[in-house]
């Protein structure tokens, strides 16, 4: 039997019942149950008389807006730390974090010096107000994210998301739930505040907050930063490099107890606690991403659509395009493709950007193809090099995304003078 649950029945069944007689929804069941075996385990220790010392973390794998996405409701949890002998009752770290920096600051607490590198950092000093956390932490400190093809990475109150086209899971939540589903994707978490926004009403990742198109100085500095990541912790990259990609040096990077690079992975998204960051990051980095170092991201083996034979879809790889006249596919084959299961399938440019040499946000192809409005019902198409100047403002100016085309902003970022190198 165990105290505070089964206990006060008798039996695990009365127990079970007892749960559905408390909750009113069956949103409740789950969240009554977590309730009670966390009091249970917090009596046991009190029982034990080890509660005031034992540290008592509690944290989801995930949030529940946008399971199975990288928005913001997917991977930021709520985390909670119990520890007397160091916390105060009630104090907040006002710091992103993520999971990755449990082992090193747990490490920290009990002086184990490790002989290996850390991905995360430690966060004992913050919290246990021995150091107030600099702007390294709340704001230039950059936490990265990946689910499927999609990628992520933010920075205090920014976040830049990239959202693969080609079926993604959080394409497909963005769209049932009115988020922005653009292939980039550029967010200020805090609307020009230094507070995170957190009014449920007011979600920073709606389709209409995306200011990538708008904001093309912010828009390089962190499509750069992920692109950065993703080329160190490339598995062709020889020798890897684990080095974070940041907006600055780490001020307080000497290491106390070991020698932790502070990298950040590339194999789980970086699920942040409730912690909020209380600035904004600064307009640029002092040592932002060389670019000559910034590599296009691409697979061998993943596949493009190359055309539509008889309304199907027929897809190449990357490493098929190289030992083709890739320059002319990559040039003329534009076209996508959405099949009768809302799967998207896109051009070599999009997939293939190493061999077709599509990457960055300047790039712009004259014969890339966008979306430009609904007359008469009947979706219009057309191309970079058809926007005249007596229709350019008109045309820049629309938003929208139908079948995989997005508007002419994000696909002619050149013509439209949103990107200018």
């Amino acid at each position: 039997m165990v105290k505070g649950m089964t206990s006060e029945y008798g039996n695990c069944n009365d127990y079970r019942n007892s749960v559905l007689d408390r909750s009113k929804t069956e949103a409740d069941i789950g969240n009554i149950w977590i309730d009670d075996s966390v009091g249970a385990l917090l009596q046991a220790l009190k029982d034990k008389e080890v509660l005031e010392n034992t540290v008592f973390i509690f944290q989801q794998d995930h949030g529940q807006a946008t399971k199975g996405a990288i928005y913001e409701g997917g991977s930021r949890i709520p985390q909670f730390v119990h520890y007397p002998a160091l916390i105060e009752k009630g104090s907040k770290l006002e710091t992103p974090v993520s999971v990755i920096d449990l082992g090193p600051t747990l490490y920290d607490l009990v002086g184990i010096q490790a002989d290996y590198s850390y991905d995360g950092r430690s966060w004992l000093d913050a919290i246990s107000h021995k150091a107030v956390p600099t702007n390294f932490y709340r704001d230039d400190r950059c936490l990265y994210s990946e689910l499927d093809k999609d990628r992520a990475v933010r920075c205090g109150c920014y976040k830049y998301l990239r959202i693969d086209q080609a079926g993604s899971s959080t394409h497909s939540k963005g769209q049932k739930l009115k988020l922005s589903i653009d292939t980039h994707n550029l967010f200020d978490l805090c609307d020009g505040t230094s507070s995170y926004v957190t009014d449920p009403t007011k979600n920073m990742e709606a389709n209409d907050k995306n200011i990538y198109s708008t904001d093309s100085a912010n828009a390089k500095i962190y499509s750069d930063l992920l692109q950065c990541h993703l080329d160190r912790t490339s598995h062709s990259t020889t020798p890897p490099d684990y080095t974070p990609c940041e907006l600055s040096t780490d001020p307080t990077s000497a290491p106390k107890t070991t020698s932790e690079p502070s990298s950040e992975p590339s194999s789980e998204p970086s699920s942040e606690s409730s912690s909020e960051p209380s600035s904004e990051p600064s307009p640029q980095p002092s040592s932002s991403p060389m670019e000559s170092q910034i590599k296009c991201e691409e697979g061998g083996r993943d596949k493009f659509l190359f055309k539509v034979k008889k309304g199907k879809p027929k897809l190449e790889k990357c490493e098929w395009l190289l030992k083709q006249d890739f320059k002319k596919i990559c040039g003329k084959k534009v076209n996508f493709f959405v099949d009768a299961e809302n799967v998207v399938y896109q051009p070599a440019q999009n997939v293939c950007k190493k061999t077709c040499e599509s990457c960055g946000p300047c790039y712009e192809n004259p014969n890339s193809k966008f979306y430009a409005g609904t007359k008469k019902g009947k979706h219009k198409i057309l191309t970079c090099k058809k926007i005249k100047p007596k229709k350019k403002d008109k045309l820049c100016k629309m938003e929208g995304v139908y079948q995989g085309y997005e508007s002419a902003s994000k696909v002619c970022p050149k013509t439209c003078t949103v990107c200018i190198e």
